[in-house]
């Protein structure tokens, strides 16, 4: 007479084998390692659009801060560039600006500056601050140059006064490594058009 249970019989085979068990976490293994391989991918490009749009909304800020100033007068100089821009009053003045991290007008870092109303100026509510070290990390410069179209539907580049300026904003962002990835670069032709009454 057979000693096993009755249950052990009916059964053909119960469980996985210890090949069957390691082949599932083989699997398994793969499967998670190509999910957080996308996952890691999907994170890093979400961080490089990110810091793409911030650059783009960087470098279009200064230049419409370029664009709000006047043209310059003939017979005047580039001006040296400084790091504070609240007495610029000509395109020329921009001219070779290095502006890490990037500041308004006024000096203040911006993301943490004051907000202006009708009233008066408040300060900037602590949910609409951007974090101030990874804004400290972008970095702008400008380029000013004298411009003349030419025959070619081009534009030379001149020393003397001209009535056209050629500016260019670049905007880069230090990775954690300190590398200056450049991220946006704007470009705009201003020109002195005379008054006509």
């Amino acid at each position: 007479m057979d000693a096993l249970p009755r249950r052990y019989r009916a059964s053909g085979r119960s469980g996985f084998s210890m090949v069957e068990a390691l082949l599932g976490v083989t699997i398994a293994t793969i499967a998670g390692a190509a999910m957080l391989t996308s996952v890691g991918a999907a994170v890093s490009a979400t961080q490089e659009l990110k810091n793409a749009n911030v650059a783009r909304a960087l470098a279009d800020q200064l230049m419409d801060e370029i664009a709000g100033v006047r043209f310059p007068a003939p017979g005047l100089q580039l001006a040296l560039s400084a790091m504070d821009r609240s007495p610029f009053e000509e395109i020329d003045d921009y001219s070779g600006l290095i502006d890490m991290p990037p500041r308004t007008r006024a000096g203040q870092l911006i993301g943490s500056e004051s907000l202006q109303t009708d009233n008066g100026s408040i300060d900037r509510p602590a949910q609409t601050a951007v974090d101030a070290e990874y804004m400290q990390r972008f970095g702008r410069s400008v380029s000013v140059e004298r411009v003349e179209p030419d025959a070619y539907g081009s534009w030379t580049v001149l020393s003397a006064h001209t009535d056209h300026r050629r500016v260019t904003v670049n905007v880069w962002y230090a990775d954690y490594n300190n590398n200056m990835v450049p991220l946006a670069r704007v470009t705009r032709v201003f020109s002195n058009v005379a008054f006509t009454p």
